[in-house]
């Protein structure tokens, strides 16, 4: 290879072409062989060659050549070139033309970038202004779920976003408040019905022998009555004979001794008589003493057992109050909001879950009131929205009358202060439903095709 380098340098001078073709087969990055000292050695020649050319037109600094020829890989401070020298190119030829500086890839790639960046504006503008009709958001109505007892929120059933029905249990929450005094109070209910039990127990067995007590007085009073009327009947045969003994007594038939003894046994048979009615009157106020007692006891008994109801109400109504804290979902709808988590306290009527309810979902659509006559009232709608990738399918309910600004979410969409009218899109019945989309998400009605003709002008 060194024999080459005499003949290289004897040869006229070089031109710019013819440069870079031989620096092109000789330019190896420095280090990359054992013949980089050679290889060096000839790009030195011919530098210098090209430096001492005298029709060289164009000067340049050594600096700068040095930086061509270490962008190439080579070692040019290893030439032994005074710093600051001049080098000069051949001189051009006539007619022949100017080399480029500018490489036809680099031209490529900024006419890319700039394809790119105007397609990319276009898409912008066609998809902000021209690709829709008009935009709208979704809104349905909300209730707020509450607990009727206090109590430290124990579980939350449900997940923001999930589905519920009606009934559903959305939120348990924990009173041992309330518990501890529905424990007392069932306490206080058995001990009150065990002294119902052993009062009645009392009661009972004491009107079972107030029965027997006014049974046997009753077969006494009428075994008394019965001694009465015999005991009456003797007297009244007993004064018939002393009546008797009176007129024989008058015509001297009987003795005085047959009239007295006549006239004794008769007082003596009404004092009979007289003591037998009083042992029926007395029997007969036993008797009905005994039958008062007997129908007094259910009186005596209904202190407690007035107690014993109240109790058992009290009950009734701690466990209604406990049954509250289990919080079911009063309709049909989705989970917007869980406002506390398992281990906080919550009050009564204090919010617990917010809820979207279902059948009052829908769309608002703010359209330009040029465009009020391109849609009606029961047209069919097809919308798109930027929170799910399918389509919504409704259909026009309500268009109110009133024009009013679009919401602050979609006003750059529309001319500054522009006055629209709000369009009330219900889901289609007739397919599937939503889905379950943000509140105030915004929907898209399109410019073609998003309006199936089917209703009539409001």
């Amino acid at each position: 290879m060194s024999d080459g380098v005499p003949e290289l340098l004897e040869s006229p001078p070089l031109s710019a072409s013819e440069l870079n073709a031989i620096v092109g087969e000789v330019a190896l990055p420095v280090g990359g062989g054992p013949a980089t000292s050679e290889l060096n050695a000839i790009a030195g020649q011919v530098a210098l060659s090209v430096g001492t050319d005298p029709s060289a037109g164009v000067e340049r600094q050594t600096d700068s050549v040095d930086a061509s020829w270490h962008s190439a890989g080579f070692a040019v401070n290893a030439l032994p070139v005074e710093p600051n020298t001049q080098l000069r190119q051949p001189a051009l030829k006539a007619g022949h033309p100017v080399p480029s500086t500018v490489r036809p890839g680099g031209r490529l790639v900024g006419a890319v970038v700039v394809v790119a960046f105007a397609g990319f504006a276009g898409l912008l503008i066609w998809n902000s202004v021209f690709r829709f009709r008009a935009l709208g958001v979704l809104s349905a109505d909300t209730i707020e779920v509450s607990a009727e007892s206090d109590g430290l929120v124990q579980e939350i059933a449900i997940a923001e976003g999930a589905q519920v029905a009606r009934g559903d249990v959305l939120a348990v929450l924990e009173n041992m408040t309330l518990r501890d005094e529905l424990s007392r109070v069932s306490d206080q209910l058995q001990t009150a019905q065990a002294e119902i039990g052993a009062e009645t127990s009392r009661l009972q067995w004491e009107q079972q022998v107030a029965q027997d007590g006014r049974y046997r007085l009753k077969a006494d009073l009428h075994l008394e009555q019965g001694n009465t009327r015999q005991q009456e009947a003797a007297a009244e045969s007993l004064d018939l004979s002393f009546q008797r003994m009176r007129q024989l007594k008058a015509k001297g038939i009987v003795t005085p001794e047959d009239f007295d003894r006549t006239r004794l046994a008769l007082r003596g048979q009404a004092d009979k008589v007289a003591d037998q009615k009083e042992a029926v009157r007395d029997l007969q106020r036993r008797s009905d003493t005994a039958d008062l007692l007997v129908t007094k006891i259910g009186d005596r008994i209904a202190p407690k057992l007035a107690h014993v109801n109240a109790l058992q109400s009290e009950i009734e109504r701690l466990r209604a109050r406990l049954m509250q804290l289990s919080v079911s979902a009063p309709i049909d709808g989705t989970v917007v909001k869980r406002h506390r988590l398992p281990g906080e306290r919550l009050r009564a009527n204090e919010p617990l879950v917010t809820l979207l309810a279902d059948t009052t979902r829908e769309a608002v659509l703010y359209l330009p009131e040029s465009q009020s006559s391109s849609i009606c009232t029961g047209d069919d709608v097809v919308l798109s929205s930027e929170s799910t990738a399918g389509l919504l399918q409704g259909t026009v309910m309500h268009i109110e009358d009133r024009l009013q600004p679009a919401p602050e979410s979609i006003q750059t969409f529309y001319r500054r202060g522009e006055r629209l009218l709000a369009v009330h899109v219900r889901p289609d019945a007739r397919t599937s439903p939503w889905p379950s989309l943000p509140l105030n998400s915004v929907v898209k009605l399109p410019r073609w095709g998003g309006v199936t003709k089917k209703g009539t002008s409001p």
